[in-house]
């Protein structure tokens, strides 16, 4: 998926975003309901992988400097479709890490009072 897109993008296929951070209900990949999150993280890889090949000194030769301006420039024109989802996915993951520190916390007060240790 990121070699189609670093190839097609943004030129041939302009609606690269759209289409791969849709929801799975619409056509795209973007799936955070399912628990796994399959879609989600195959969407964050690939635009991992497209960043790299773009902006990593060790990756800069599998492209021309040419085309990796075009996906730059082409990934900063629709940033905000980019983004929108990423935020959203974070503030889903955030609430389920600070709802689980505060379990754990809740654990070991309960524990404390009762007059046991939590390595027991």
């Amino acid at each position: 998926l990121a070699n189609f897109a670093l190839r097609d993008f943004p030129q041939r296929w302009t609606m690269f975003a759209a289409e791969v951070l849709a929801t799975t209900q619409n056509g795209g990949l973007w799936n955070n309901i399912d628990g796994e999150g399959v879609g989600t993280k195959m969407c964050l890889e690939c635009l991992a992988i497209i960043i790299e090949n773009c902006t990593d000194s060790d990756f800069n030769s599998k492209i021309s400097t040419t085309r990796r301006n075009d996906v730059l420039t082409g990934l900063n024109e629709i940033s905000s479709n980019i983004l929108q989802p990423m935020f959203s996915l974070m503030a889903e993951e955030y609430s389920i890490v600070v709802n689980t520190r505060q379990t754990l916390f809740q654990m070991e007060d309960y524990l404390a009072k009762n007059g046991r240790m939590k390595n027991q």
